[in-house]
């Protein structure tokens, strides 16, 4: 349409007339950016363009409009959006959070691409790793082979679903996670190593007042990524306290799975069959425990802070004060933590789980002397020395091989 025939923008009356106003703006910017590109010699040898147009940033009678020249390259785009949506993962921003912050950024992508994005990376995970529910006190765990079960997707456990749980395949996870191990630079794992696999269990609180406990198995040949809780990869949940029946009804719904890798070994999306995997199991009861140094430390610590934080506790000026002390410290070294009051009369204080690297944040550069006054600055020290210490026996235990002389330290210093 001729330029003189064109009504002007602001008698447009509605949005999808401007927005076609202004994407026909945008195609003659794109037209005519190539054109002024080539004039400018900012191509190849060849002639080939080598500079592009990404975005124009509008401000129309107050409003932001911001035009993305999208490249032709789907994959960039593709990887570009995963990458937002990891960021949003790892930083647990919800969609109205992201609505809100796209509203103020213009040149983010809209939230309903990124939405778009989430929905089919969901289906594709739930069709390469199914997601299946049951309950603990009804389900039979030797029926493997069941496929009539709920869709997992928009449910939501509540306070009287006790019992019920969602678990994935062993070998659905594998199907993922050695592909990755074989290609990654260096690579982890190579053809014919031995796969180390280990299954182990946790409980946690949710919100205070809703148990539930979580399997997880891990690569142990990733060595120390495994203390990373991005590596510890979850096999099952439900909701209910830890026992040790529990534990061993659940994890029975993982034995054939075990028993075939066992036994017929475990074979990758290339038809290769991988000869031995060993597999080491953690749901024993705590006076048949084998300890490894990982779990000493995770247990360890959790009973160095609680000594700390119930000693605490006791101060007058504990909510007040001391409270707020620990949180800033806790900050200081980047880990989220809250305490939680008491709901009862007679109740205990409650706090953040922590995971195994924060655990290992805290032991090493955590300050405690500062949360006692001047008459107790000697208990602070010492508290604070038996962290260290302990810390740095720790470490020694994490080492691959240890010299005579280095055992005998080990035993004088562990003996203090």
């Amino acid at each position: 349409m001729p330029a003189n025939r064109k009504r002007y923008f602001t008698e447009l009356t509605s949005q999808s007339q401007k927005n076609k106003r202004i994407s026909m703006i945008g195609k003659e910017i794109a037209t005519q950016t190539l054109i002024i590109l080539k004039e400018n010699k900012f191509t190849s040898p060849s002639e080939e363009i080598i500079a592009s147009l990404e975005t124009i940033i509008f401000k129309i009678n107050g409003e932001i409009v911001e035009l993305i020249f999208h490249s032709d390259n789907i994959t960039d785009f593709t990887q570009y959006l995963d990458s937002i949506i990891r960021a949003c993962d790892k930083t647990l921003i919800s969609h109205d959070s992201y609505h809100r912050l796209a509203k103020t950024v213009p040149n983010l992508i809209r939230e309903h691409v990124i939405e778009k994005c989430q929905n089919k990376i969901t289906k594709t995970m739930n069709i390469l790793i199914p997601i299946k529910l049951f309950n603990i006190h009804s389900i039979n765990f030797n029926d493997v082979d069941n496929e009539n079960q709920q869709d997992i997707d928009g449910i939501e456990f509540n306070d009287d679903d006790v019992g019920n749980g969602a678990y994935q395949s062993i070998f659905s996870l594998l199907d993922i996670i050695i592909p990755i191990l074989t290609t990654s630079l260096p690579p982890v794992l190579k053809i014919g190593d031995k796969i180390n696999i280990k299954l182990s269990g946790n409980r946690r609180n949710v919100g205070r007042k809703q148990k539930h406990v979580m399997l997880t198995m891990c690569i142990l040949n990733e060595k120390e990524a495994v203390l990373s809780p991005a590596h510890q990869y979850s096999i099952c949940l439900y909701l209910e306290k830890e026992s040790y029946d529990s534990l061993s009804t659940v994890s029975a719904k993982f034995s054939h799975e075990l028993e075939q890798l066992k036994t017929n070994r475990y074979k990758d999306s290339n038809n290769t069959i991988w000869p031995d995997v060993k597999i080491q199991c953690f749901f024993k009861k705590l006076n048949n425990w084998i300890i490894d140094e990982l779990h000493l430390m995770l247990r360890i610590s959790d009973v160095l802070f609680q000594c700390l934080f119930y000693e605490l506790i006791k101060k007058k000026d504990f909510a007040n004060i001391t409270q707020i002390l620990i949180i800033a410290e806790m900050k200081r070294l980047h880990i989220y933590f809250e305490f939680y009051p008491p709901i009862m009369k007679n109740g205990k204080w409650k706090w953040t789980s922590l995971m195994g690297p924060d655990k290992e944040k805290i032991l090493k550069d955590f300050q405690i002397r500062h949360l006692f006054d001047e008459q107790q600055a000697i208990r602070g020290q010492d508290i604070e020395h038996l962290w260290h210490e302990f810390y740095h026996l720790y470490k020694i235990m994490r080492q691959k091989s240890l010299i005579d002389k280095e055992i005998n330290q080990f035993e004088a210093d562990a003996k203090q």
